[in-house]
């Protein structure tokens, strides 16, 4: 008998250690940027769904993940995360919507301010929820959900800035209106001038009243040259040119050699906005050198194509418009903001510059707080935008 047992209890230990090993189980925060193809069935703007975030309950609001359809630069459906913020204070039936489009985070995944970031964070979210508006802030596609990230792709982060205004119209605690304001940083800039450009052709059930921009990146081809002998610039220019190489299915062959290219893809697992993220990615940078690439990228096509057809210049803006630009800015450079204001005064004279002595690429958002969200209070209200056009 005594043997009988010890082999039984032998063969049981053999098949437990031929089973699988016990799968590792899904956070829930996983689960919710988990996309489903039938999560996709709806229309561009559909919510898929929504998930409270704690904040303190001093600032009167309450505050979502969220998750939504939308579509990439090529029209295919994909899926977007993002934040809001839903302020309690009396404004009627219908808030008036502020959609941030944040600055450069990075181009991986983990990435995505609804991952990392409080959503306290967005600069003015306090004013505005004074002001009794809801705020949402996409992560772009690809930051938080799987696919490649439109990084400094015009359409593609339009898209998905317009979809959020439409997402979180779905959500019955936003009480949100169709009535609207674009508010976007650096990268984020970048998408609110296009988003702008884009509204009335793209989500003409929405009422677009003005879009504001700190430090956008406008002319990229300008902007690479005058940034390539900058660390920073030179990890963005990385950065843009992987995501493009992705999104457009360009090879990098040729425009840098197969060494630069694995320290390349070292800074593109970095996250920016983290000290640790960003040590490692200028830890790494610092064997790129001032000559990385082979040529410049706007001397020869597709690159200059591509370049040429993701400057925000290349659209017309028919609603009011506030920039607003640090002088001691490094990254963008104030001249490329300056030139590119004066182009759009050519075909609207309803744009404000705003130029702060002293201030740098990473303050000008917050720096300018007072002043933009005094404009877009305005917005709301029906004044008459006034601007600087010709001072």
């Amino acid at each position: 008998m005594t043997k009988l047992i010890a082999c039984l209890v032998l063969l049981l230990n053999c098949v437990a250690m031929l089973a699988p090993a016990a799968a590792k189980p899904v956070s829930e925060k996983d689960r919710f940027y988990t996309i489903r193809p039938q999560d996709l069935a709806g229309a561009p703007g559909t919510l898929i769904r929504a998930q409270p975030i704690d904040i303190p309950f001093v600032y009167r609001a309450k505050a979502y993940r969220i998750l939504y359809v939308t579509r990439n630069h090529r029209g295919q459906k994909v899926g977007a995360s993002g934040m809001a913020v839903v302020s309690t204070f009396p404004r009627g039936a219908a808030r008036p919507v502020v959609a941030w489009a944040h600055p450069t985070t990075g181009v991986v995944r983990k990435c995505a301010p609804s991952l990392r970031s409080d959503p306290l964070a967005i600069p003015g979210v306090k004013d505005m929820i004074v002001q009794g508006y809801t705020v949402v802030a996409t992560d772009y596609p690809g930051l938080g959900t799987t696919g490649k990230i439109p990084f400094l792709i015009g359409v593609g982060e339009a898209q998905s800035v317009l979809d959020s205004v439409r997402a979180i119209r779905h959500l019955p605690e936003a009480q949100a209106g169709s009535r609207f304001v674009l508010w976007g940083h650096s990268q984020g800039g970048h998408a609110a001038l296009f988003a702008a450009s884009l509204a009335r052709s793209y989500a003409s059930e929405l009422t677009l009243l003005g879009v504001a921009a700190a430090a956008p990146a406008t002319n990229l081809g300008v902007l690479l040259d005058d940034d390539i002998n900058t660390v920073p610039g030179r990890i963005l220019a990385a950065m843009t040119l992987l995501a493009w190489s992705r999104n457009y299915g360009i090879a990098l062959d040729g425009l840098v050699n197969e060494t630069t290219l694995k320290i390349v893809r070292h800074i593109d697992k970095n996250c920016i906005g983290s000290i640790g993220g960003d040590l490692g990615a200028l830890s790494a940078e610092q064997d790129l050198g001032k000559h990385f690439l082979n040529y410049d990228p706007d001397s020869r096509q597709p690159w200059r194509g591509l370049m040429a057809s993701n400057n925000p210049a290349a659209l017309p803006i028919r609603v009011p418009v506030l920039i607003a630009q640090g002088a001691a800015d490094t990254l963008v450079i104030p001249k490329v903001t300056t030139d590119y204001v004066r182009g759009l005064c050519r075909t609207n004279k309803a744009v404000s510059y705003l130029r702060l002595p002293g201030v740098d690429h990473g303050l000008i958002a917050v720096k300018s707080v007072p002043q933009v969200m005094s404009w877009i209070e305005n917005r709301f209200k029906g004044a008459q935008a006034g601007g600087t056009c010709g001072r």
